[in-house]
């Protein structure tokens, strides 16, 4: 059985300004990407790759204090081996998505983490 919420039930259980689900979904999204404790970014799908969004958690993730930093590296870096990135763009490309792939990832001060 589903049950689908108002949006003031959703307001009330995320703690939302009024103006995220009153203005549209820009908004709303714009507050998530921000605000989301996960790390989320969009970069460009070539072999070495430059990000076009990194959020904060993202950063603070890699060892980064500033998002205008971060978004400077070229993405292949951040990998820990640089052939997973290649592995990922080529699912991606033939399948359209990439799904629970759990990768070695390079801080900024050569420790590594791991991410999906």
């Amino acid at each position: 059985m589903s049950r689908h919420s108002s949006n003031s039930e959703i307001q009330n259980n995320l703690n939302l300004p009024d103006q995220f689900l009153q203005n549209g979904s820009n908004e709303l999204g714009h507050f998530i990407f921000y605000n989301l404790p996960i790390g989320i970014f969009r970069s460009i799908p070539d072999e070495n790759g430059h990000f076009i969004l990194a959020n904060p958690p993202l950063v603070k993730m890699y060892g980064y204090s500033r998002v205008e930093n971060f978004l400077k590296i070229p993405v292949n870096k951040t990998y820990w081996d640089p052939n997973d990135r290649k592995l990922l763009i080529a699912e991606l490309l033939s399948h359209n998505e990439v799904n629970r792939k759990v990768i070695k990832f390079k801080k900024k001060n050569g420790d590594f983490f791991w991410g999906q």
